[in-house]
Order: structure tokens, then sequence, then C-alpha cells
């Protein structure tokens, strides 16, 4: 079985950003996770697809249903949905890493569930190597990586 499954590019990932995100997906997969764009996630009565997740290999089938170890976000035009409304239901559903990417920066926004609330933990602009550990994903990458 090969180590990361390609799926359709999210809609939500502008132009500059749409390349990006299955390339650090497909280079970033292990032999027991795997690291993919826009597969959905549902926890309890709501489903999401975030831009990219990272959890466990499993046979879930088009949908997973436990709690992934990220989910990745790249703003579009609609902000407050992945700053408001994806932040309060991923933080409910027990989500303990999410990242936001804002392509118009480029700056990542790294987040930790910390007694049920997410608090910021890192900002990475451009032009800084940024190294994100979430336990069983490393990863550096400079921010201006993602929308070259």
């Amino acid at each position: 079985m090969p180590c990361c499954r390609p799926v359709n590019e999210s809609p939500w990932i502008g132009k500059r950003t749409s390349r990006s995100a299955p390339k650090y997906a497909a280079s970033t997969s292990m032999a027991n996770f795997d690291v993919l764009s826009e597969w959905a996630w549902k926890p309890a009565t709501d489903e999401f697809i975030p831009d990219v997740i990272v959890f466990d290999r499993t046979e879930d089938q088009p949908r997973l249903g436990p709690v992934p170890h990220l989910a990745v976000e790249v703003l579009s035009n609609e902000p407050a949905r992945d700053m408001i409304r994806k932040f309060h239901k991923y933080a409910s559903a027990g989500l303990q890493h999410y990242w936001i990417i804002d392509p118009d920066e480029p700056t990542i926004i790294v987040y930790a569930l910390r007694d049920g609330t997410y608090i910021e933990t890192g900002r990475h602009p451009a032009g800084t190597l940024a190294t994100l550990d979430i336990g069983v994903l490393h990863l550096s990458i400079d921010p201006i990586d993602l929308i070259a």
C-alpha cells in the first residue's frame, strides 16, 4: 500500500498554495500515518474537510472517525470559517494540534489544545524556518515555500 493516498486538492486553497499542500502531504507521510489534503473528518454529528490532515493510518472510507493528530487550514476568502467556527468545533472535538496558514503573509500560526481551549504556540512568518513537531510528525519549513 502506498504511503500516501492522493486526493483532490481543496477548493479553499488559493492558486498560490494549491500545489503545495499535496506536495508536503506526500513528502511527510510515514509508515503508520497518512498526511492528506482534503479528506473528511467526522467527529460526532459535524463533518469537516481540512486542507491537510495527519492521522493514524486507517481503513475508514471516505471519512475519518477518530481524532486526527493535526488539521491544517489555509485561510480562504472566508477567514471567520477557519478562525472562529472551525477553531471552536475542532477544540470541542479534542483535536490537539491545529495550524492555520495565512497565504497573504505567508505565515503559519500554530495552536495547541490546553484544557479544552486553543492557545497560540507559534507564529512563523516568511523568511524564517519553522520547526513544527506534533510527535508523529516533525517538519521544518519556511512558510514562503508554501506559496512558491
